[in-house]
């Protein structure tokens, strides 16, 4: 299960079509295929394909990173933005915990998702300690 945040399109994000995202470098704007586009709290809020947020979701909720086939996603934003791939990972599991936190008290859920929460709250907290 995924977490799903508020998505716009892509002339929503740029109406010219040109706009990339950043993480894939694949998706863009204009495509008339339109992915969908959310905030990625990981690179201060610019926006990112929906492909890209779901594949960000699974490396980050990982308890086994180092065995994760998309590690390397996340060691490569690491070292593009300068932020420990743990301070990453902690981000990224926080704004899924607020997605469906929102979700929930909307009443846009199921019991998948209120156990999903629960499990991302568990895997933030390791986070923490590894960050401590």
């Amino acid at each position: 299960m995924i977490v799903v945040p508020t998505q716009i399109s892509g002339r929503q994000v740029d109406p010219t079509g040109q706009y990339r995202c950043p993480l894939c470098e694949v998706q863009s704007a204009g495509d008339s295929e339109d992915p969908g586009w959310v905030r990625c709290p990981m690179l201060d809020g610019k926006m990112i394909c929906f492909g890209s947020c779901v594949e960000f979701q699974k490396v980050a909720r990982s308890e086994d990173l180092d065995s994760h086939y998309d590690r390397g996603l996340m060691l490569e934003l690491s070292s593009s933005v300068g932020r420990s791939v743990t301070a990453l990972r902690s981000t990224c599991v926080q704004h899924q915990i607020d997605v469906a936190s929102e979700q929930i008290v909307e009443g846009f859920s199921d019991n998948r998702l209120r156990v999903l929460r629960a499990d991302l709250i568990s895997t933030l907290a390791g986070l923490k300690r590894r960050e401590g």
